[in-house]
């Protein structure tokens, strides 16, 4: 199922178009459907409480406007904008923000696609996910990336958050098809294939990947457009990131010339400790340096905890939760570079 949708505000923005009160839409729509909407279900829609049926988006899109109104054609920044999440270590929020910031682009209305690319499927239990039961019905990243297997990409999406945005979950059977890349030459290139079937479907793909420069991260280097890195405020952290900007490096030679560092999250930060500030200090010069974006950081918040208990994304549940600022921020860039580039391609011959 593909996240392709429409915001309220276009709902009532069609509605008012035609004259209509709530009623008079419901009813409309029970006619061209065959359904039982109400009142209630179309103020649900356009307040955001609940998502748009993707059968109402496509019928309402399908219609003629009258003169001087009607609902705009869904945004679409296609081929979507490809976001990895990475950091060769474990614990530094790679899931909290990928899981995040793929809820704020969706609730601004943008089509978006999670790709959980970690064996311990944190980005799936996150959502509140069974990995277990999708493993068995085969929708998971782990078929996917099977060499054995021709699943089409569609198959193996899952909605998420009432159908807000989609997922590709994982569960640990995926480390398994790790081993069995290493004996691919090409292995680099496997999720930037298989994502390729569903790119124009929608306008963002964000990637979390595992806590490793294996190949399951160098299939999302060679897949994304940009990379994020999150990094806690702690020796550790700041010493995997010149690695991992090197691993950049080759990728943009070897296979992926456009990829590009998007910035530098700090993470569980604590402005409390002498510790936290010299490690924030040297993370502002790290991205200087490499003349990157360093985030606002992120501090430690119990929300994000209680977010994957719940099984929902941390703004969802808590939209002032400490360091949202932070994920709205980097939301609002991604948009920035999508609709830049979405107007480049516009401007190209064909």
């Amino acid at each position: 199922m593909m996240a392709d949708t429409i915001p309220g505000d276009d709902l009532r923005q069609y509605r008012a178009s035609r004259g209509w009160e709530q009623p008079q839409l419901a009813a409309h729509l029970n006619e061209v459907l065959g359904r039982r909407y109400d009142k209630a279900r179309i103020s649900r829609w356009e307040s955001g409480a609940e998502r748009i049926p993707q059968i109402v988006a496509q019928a309402i899109r399908a219609e003629q406007p009258p003169a001087g109104g009607g609902i705009p054609t869904a945004r679409n920044l296609a081929p979507a904008l490809t976001l990895a999440v990475s950091l060769q270590k474990g614990g530094v929020a790679k899931t909290t923000t990928s899981v995040n910031v793929a809820y704020l682009l969706a609730k601004k209305g943008f089509r978006v696609l999670l790709v959980d690319g970690d064996p311990q499927g944190s980005a799936t239990t996150n959502l509140g996910e069974d990995a277990h039961g999708l493993e068995l019905k085969k929708k998971t990243l782990t078929t996917l990336l099977d060499s054995r297997s021709d699943l089409p990409t569609r198959e193996a999406i899952t909605p998420v958050c009432e159908g807000l945005f989609d997922l590709i979950a994982s569960s640990i059977a995926l480390s398994e098809i790790e081993v069995s890349l290493m004996s691919d030459p090409t292995s680099s290139l496997a999720l930037r294939e298989k994502l390729s079937e569903v790119s124009s479907d929608y306008d963002f793909i964000v990637i979390d990947t595992p806590p490793n420069l294996g190949l399951l991260t160098a299939s999302a280097l060679g897949a994304a457009d940009l990379v994020l890195i999150p990094s806690q405020t702690e020796q550790l952290s700041l010493m995997g990131i010149p690695l991992l900007l090197r691993a950049i490096d080759r990728t943009k030679r070897r296979i992926n010339r456009n990829l590009q560092v998007l910035g530098i999250l700090p993470t569980h930060y604590d402005p409390r400790t002498v510790v936290d500030k010299a490690m924030l200090a040297e993370l502002r010069t790290i991205a200087e340096r490499h003349g990157v974006e360093l985030f606002e950081p992120i501090s430690r918040a119990v929300a994000y905890k209680e977010s994957v208990l719940a099984g929902k994304p941390a703004l969802e549940r808590t939209p002032d939760v400490a360091g949202n600022e932070s994920f709205r921020r980097i939301a609002d860039r991604l948009v920035e570079i999508a609709e830049t580039r979405a107007k480049e391609y516009a401007h190209e011959p064909v």
